[in-house]
C-alpha cells in the first residue's frame, strides 16, 4: 500500500511501497515518512488519487496567451481585425469564434463551475 498527500500549497508527497514507480520518485524504493515528489514541483496540482499500484497527480496548465498564436488551432486560419482569437477552457488551445462556438459548464479549466465557459468544437 501507498499513501500521497496534497498540501494547501499544492505540494505533493508520498510515501509506502514504491513497486512499479508508483510514489512518484522515479525509481521503486520503499519510503517509510513522507517524501517530497519533485517531478510535481512547480505544477498546480489539483487533486491526487491512489490506485492499487500507481498514483495519478491531476494539474492545471498554465494558459497560452492568444496574443502568442496568430493562427487557429482548428481551421489553421489567421487571425484578423474580424477573425478573434478566443480560449478553449477544455484544452487551452487557441480558436476562432466559429471553431470555438460551444460553451460548456463543465469545462476542464473553468474556473467558476456555475459559469458557461467557451470550449472548442
Amino acid at each position: 500500500h501507498h499513501v500521497a498527500v496534497l498540501t494547501t500549497r499544492t505540494e505533493v508527497y508520498t510515501w509506502g511501497k514504491g513497486s512499479n514507480g508508483r510514489l512518484g520518485h522515479g525509481d521503486t524504493e520503499d519510503r517509510n515518512c513522507p517524501t517530497f515528489v519533485k517531478a510535481l514541483k512547480d505544477r498546480n496540482v489539483k487533486s491526487i488519487v491512489c490506485g492499487s499500484s500507481f498514483t495519478v497527480a491531476i494539474c492545471l496548465h498554465k494558459g497560452v496567451l492568444g496574443t502568442e498564436k496568430s493562427v487557429c488551432a482548428g481551421c489553421r486560419l489567421s487571425f484578423s481585425f474580424t477573425r478573434k482569437r478566443h480560449n478553449c477552457y477544455n484544452c487551452g488551445a487557441v480558436f476562432c469564434h466559429a471553431c470555438s462556438s460551444r460553451k460548456s459548464y463543465r469545462a476542464s479549466m473553468a474556473p467558476n463551475p456555475d459559469k458557461a465557459y467557451r470550449v472548442c468544437d
